[in-house]
């Protein structure tokens, strides 16, 4: 029984730990950027001292600085859990077959498109917190006209790492042990989008999970999931303003229709190559 309650207990650790060590990395950031401000400049009030550093918990670089850092140190923990609890059968991208990395493509693409029918969706049903999510990418520097060379490599790289290992990785992989893969599944999507913390993001980060849970149990490699995050975070970081909705309903039904039809071709591929790869081993 205690070692049934330890099990359903880890599915968490991940979330927990990411929220952890981003509480303690923007505190401390924030304790040396005081002690750095309060040793080089002069405030003639302590009010003034905490209403700069106030300002620099919202400035773009602070922010992509503290996400690069946390997302460094659980990237390195959630590879040691990882790689201590990975399954025998985990496999490298090594001898893929390229329709296989075609598949991964589709799927990244396809659900990039398919994430902009979540917002518009959002939009229609929840105004107002559209308004507010696009107001924070603004601030934070997410949207196309703040980029950031920090920015691409946590946006690109970083995040898509430590998010995989934390969520596919080890929130998946122990669910798997307590739970069927569906509800499993279902559980790491759900902390995946919660995670972001705002509303639109969770709803397509949702989705997103849903299909990332799917081809890591379909692919049997952490590594196809990481390649299918970063696609997906590259073309929204590089190429975002390619991807407006259009006005004409005919265009809008055929973008969605091909959309979803992509993304079913993709895991098809992906499925049908895991399958031969799991008999050759």
């Amino acid at each position: 029984m205690k070692n049934k309650v330890s099990d359903y207990l880890k599915i968490f650790f991940p979330v927990v730990m990411i929220e952890l060590v981003t509480t303690v990395v923007t505190m401390a950031g924030a304790v040396l950027y005081a002690a750095f401000l309060y040793a080089t400049e002069t405030f003639t009030s302590l009010e003034g001292l905490l209403g700069t550093v106030q300002k620099a918990l919202t400035d773009t670089n602070f922010l992509m600085g503290i996400s690069s850092i946390y997302a460094a140190i659980c990237m390195i923990i959630f590879l040691f859990f990882f790689r201590k609890n990975a399954r025998k059968e985990e496999k490298n991208l090594k001898g893929l077959n390229p329709l296989f990395l075609l598949g991964v493509i589709l799927i990244a693409v396809s659900c990039q498109f398919l994430a902009n029918y979540i917002v518009a969706i959002d939009a229609v049903v929840f105004p107002s917190s559209v308004s507010r999510y696009n107001e924070l990418m603004q601030a934070s520097g997410l949207d196309s006209t703040g980029m950031s060379l920090l920015m691409i490599v946590y946006a690109v790289f970083l995040g898509p790492v430590c998010e995989e290992l934390a969520f596919r990785g080890l929130t998946l992989g122990y669910g798997r042990k307590v739970f069927p893969f569906w509800a499993a599944n279902l559980i790491q999507a759900l902390l995946f989008g919660l995670v972001h913390m705002n509303f639109v993001q969770f709803s397509y980060a949702f989705a997103l999970g849903l299909v990332l849970g799917w081809l890591y149990q379909k692919s049997g490699s952490i590594w196809v999931t990481i390649l299918t995050h970063m696609t997906f975070n590259a073309i929204s970081t590089f190429l975002s303003a390619y991807l407006s909705m259009p006005h004409n309903a005919y265009a809008f039904c055929l973008i969605l229709f091909v959309s979803l039809a992509a993304c079913y071709g993709g895991m098809k591929l992906i499925e049908y190559f895991g399958r031969r790869r799991k008999v050759q081993a």
